[in-house]
């Protein structure tokens, strides 16, 4: 576990006497090389890492000059669970899936707005010519009464009125 990243291991010459070995060891993805030989058996590596690691050990006689025995041990150091691939696929996911959802707020809320814009529009225009309409009604209306006018005026003003009407009350 990732918790458990600290590691140490005792080293034990199996039918030999201690005084008689030295050992050598190498975390391969950790050291570079092998450390010196010594009569030191505690190999340990405090706050590994996560991933996998390889620990080599080898065994010498004292004067250095022949390799007893070498054995290796694979180390798995699990990754806390915010480092696994599926947490940043599941993380990914989540933020994508907001962000699709903000701009899709967004969006419609763009959208309400302009059709919102647009009615406010057709409102005031339509009351603008009402406005109009209903100046214009007016002398018209009193034009209509008077006298003077010939029949051919008279239809005329006639049938201005009856169209300023019928366009009130559209």
């Amino acid at each position: 576990d990732y918790t458990q990243n600290n590691f140490a291991l005792e080293l034990l010459p199996i039918g030999t006497s201690m005084n008689r070995v030295k050992f050598s060891w190498k975390m391969e993805g950790l050291d570079a090389d092998w450390n010196q030989p010594s009569f030191l058996n505690l190999a340990s590596y405090p706050n590994l890492p996560s991933g996998d690691f390889e620990l080599k050990i080898r065994m010498f006689d004292t004067s250095l000059s022949q390799v007893i025995d070498e054995r290796s041990l694979t180390i798995h150091v699990t990754p806390p669970f915010w480092e696994t691939w599926w947490f940043r696929s599941i993380t990914i996911a989540v933020i994508l899936t907001l962000i699709s959802y903000f701009f899709r707020t967004y969006f419609n809320h763009l959208k309400q707005k302009h059709a919102k814009d647009k009615i406010l529009f057709f409102t005031d225009i339509a009351h603008d010519i009402r406005t109009s309409l209903t100046l214009v009604n007016a002398p018209i209306e009193e034009l209509g009464k008077a006298s003077e006018l010939s029949r051919e005026s008279r239809y005329y003003l006639s049938l201005a009125a009856e169209q300023s009407e019928k366009l009130l009350l559209v």
